[in-house]
């Protein structure tokens, strides 16, 4: 349909403070990337593929991906 579809995947779902982490992009129908990780750093990508996001204290983080193309968000 031409709708964008986002979704990801972490090389890994639980991590030690002080280490990181890199983001699989398993999205469809999406031309550019907007990556929101509070709490991590950095705490924002446009790349397809962030890798390299780390996070310095213990805790459970809510990872956004908004993926958009020529006409619609997800």
């Amino acid at each position: 349909c031409g709708y964008p579809f986002t979704n990801f995947t972490s090389s890994n779902s639980s991590i030690c403070p002080g280490t990181c982490t890199d983001f699989l992009n398993l999205s469809a129908n999406v031309t550019s990337y907007q990556w929101y990780f509070p709490g991590g750093s950095p705490d924002t990508s446009t790349l397809a593929n962030p890798i390299n996001i780390c996070y310095s204290l213990p805790g459970i983080y809510d990872v956004s991906l908004i993926g958009t193309n020529s006409t619609f968000s997800d």
